[in-house]
C-alpha cells in the first residue's frame, strides 16, 4: 500500500515502530531475567536484535517518507536540496563518470530548463544501509531527507564503536559480549534515537520540510 496522506504516513510509522519496540522489550526482559549460565547468550542475542531493529526501522521509515513525498507530485524545483539531489542522482552519476562535454551540457541544460518538471523520486532501496548502518550512512540518510543530524552526531561513538562493533563481532561468530549495564545503556540510547528519527520524519511531513 502506497503512503499518500499524513494519516497513512503516521499510521505506517506507528505500526512499524510498535512491533519492533514490542520485540525489543521482550528480549530486554529475557536479558534481565536470564539465570547466570545463559546470561551472556541473551546479552549477545539482545545486541544482535537491537542492531537489526535499528537498521530495519531507519531503512523502512526513510522509504515510507520517500513514498509520501513522491505522492505529493512536486516539481523538481520545489524539492528540498537533499531530495533534489536524490531525484537527480542518476544524472549526477552520469555527469561524474563521463568526460564527454555533451553529457555535461545536457545536465546543465536540464538544470536551466527542466526543473519545472514533475520530480521522480526513487522510493525502492533509494537510501541503502549497506548492511552496516554506521554513523556515516545515518548522516547520508538524514541529510538526504533534510532532517537534523545533530542528535545522531552526538551518538556517533555509540553507533560505531559500540552497537556496530558488537553486532559485527557477534554476527561473525566471535565471543565478544557486553556487560549487562553496557547493554542497558545501549538499549536505552538506541531506542531514543529510533524515537527521534520517527518524530523527525513526522514533523518533516507536517511542516513540509521536503519543499525548497
Amino acid at each position: 500500500m502506497k503512503v499518500r496522506t499524513l494519516e497513512m504516513l503516521s499510521s505506517s510509522l506507528d505500526d512499524e515502530f510498535a512491533w519492533r519496540i514490542k520485540e525489543l522489550y521482550g528480549i530486554h526482559a529475557d536479558v534481565k531475567n536470564a539465570p547466570s549460565p545463559s546470561k551472556n547468550g541473551r546479552l549477545r542475542a539482545g545486541v544482535a536484535l537491537l542492531y537489526a531493529h535499528w537498521e530495519g526501522f531507519i531503512r523502512n521509515a526513510a522509504h515510507t517518507y520517500l513514498q509520501y513525498v513522491a505522492s505529493r507530485g512536486a516539481r523538481l524545483e520545489q524539492l528540498s536540496t537533499g531530495l533534489l539531489a536524490l531525484a537527480l542522482r542518476g544524472r549526477l552519476k552520469e555527469f561524474s563518470s563521463h568526460s564527454d562535454v555533451e553529457k555535461h551540457i545536457g545536465l546543465v541544460t536540464m538544470f536551466r530548463s527542466k526543473l519545472g518538471e514533475s520530480a521522480k523520486l526513487p522510493t525502492s532501496e533509494a537510501l541503502t544501509t549497506g548492511g552496516n548502518l554506521n554513523s556515516e550512512r545515518v548522516r547520508q540518510i538524514v541529510l538526504t531527507l533534510g532532517l537534523d543530524y545533530a542528535p545522531y552526531e552526538l551518538k556517533q561513538n555509540l553507533l560505531d564503536a559500540q552497537l556496530l562493533h558488537l553486532r559485527n563481532n557477534i554476527a561473525h561468530g566471535k565471543g565478544l559480549c557486553p556487560t549487562e549495564p553496557e547493554f542497558e545503556s545501549l538499549f536505552t540510547e538506541v531506542l531514543d534515537l529510533l524515537r527521534c528519527f520517527k518524530t523527525q520524519i513526522e514533523n518533516a511531513a507536517v511542516l513540509k520540510l521536503y519543499e525548497a
